[in-house]
């Protein structure tokens, strides 16, 4: 019976899906080929702090940092685990100029060219939510020109 038990638990901990990284470390990054403002947006998610970095075309950063809540933490996790990323790693449009999505948690990236175009045909829909979401916990609105914003 023990030993059924622990063969349970042990089976739980073989879980490839992303919040099985909750306590790992998250990255969003949002190049933007023609921003001025925010021309790159990096999001960092390691434990329970945010870290923002926001580029302008000419360089410059500026950075910043937060902490989050216990339900924003598990907010983010959750918007991560509804995002297809098979369909992700599939997605082929590429183009000159546009947006940039890069994505990495645990040992997994994505990149992703310009989601805000043909997002629902391409089954991208829940990365630009967790964009979305990133970009409020991190207090970038969506009226600021910019990285992943649509003009």
């Amino acid at each position: 019976m023990c030993f059924l038990a622990a063969l349970l638990l042990l089976g739980g901990c073989k879980n490839d899906s992303p919040s099985s990284y909750a306590h790992g470390k998250l990255t969003l990054e949002v190049t933007n080929s023609l921003a001025i403002p925010n021309h790159r947006v990096r999001i960092e998610i390691e434990g329970d702090q945010l870290s923002i970095t926001r580029q302008d075309s000419s360089g410059e950063s500026v950075e910043s940092e937060d902490q989050l809540t216990e339900e924003g933490l598990a907010e983010v996790w959750k918007s991560v685990d509804s995002i297809d990323w098979r369909t992700v790693q599939k997605d082929r449009v590429l183009g000159l100029d546009g947006t940039t999505y890069l994505v990495k948690f645990g040992d997994k990236e994505y990149e992703v060219w310009t989601p805000e175009s043909d997002t629902e045909e391409r089954g991208l829909s829940n990365l630009l939510k967790l964009k979305s979401l990133l970009w409020t916990m991190a207090g970038i609105t969506s009226g600021e020109q910019g990285a992943g914003d649509r003009r």
